[in-house]
């Protein structure tokens, strides 16, 4: 439980940047993606997603996975959203397949306007 707490130490952005999001995200793997305070979590990860496009929606599909009753997903899916666009026009492969899962994973679970974040076709 204590490490479910290390998402107030993440919000602070007072530990070096590329540490925080690392151990954020190792975090979010023991916890199985839960972490306090999520919302503020979620804020704080738009400030990562173009340094570290890989780790943030690695961290951020660990936190919206973990939300069975979606009201997480449903308070932040503005953010979710503007994380996932950013890291689809990213250069990086990996990040933007991470993206694309999160967004079917979403939309599989009845999020539809996350549709617009797919690519045509």
């Amino acid at each position: 439980k204590e490490f479910q707490e290390f998402g107030w130490w993440f919000v602070s952005l007072l530990l070096d940047k590329e540490w925080v999001i690392e151990q954020l995200m190792r975090t979010l793997q023991f916890t199985h993606g839960v972490i306090h305070p999520f919302d503020h979590v979620i804020e704080k990860l738009r400030i990562f997603v173009s340094d570290y496009p890989t780790e943030t929606v690695t961290c951020l599909d660990l936190i919206v996975r973990v939300d069975k009753e979606g009201w997480n997903i449903t308070f932040k899916k503005d953010d979710i959203k503007e994380i996932i666009r950013i890291v689809q026009e990213s250069n990086n492969e990996k990040a933007r397949g991470l993206a694309s899962d999160l967004a079917d994973y979403l939309i599989s679970k009845g999020y539809y306007d996350f549709r617009s974040l797919l690519p045509p076709g």
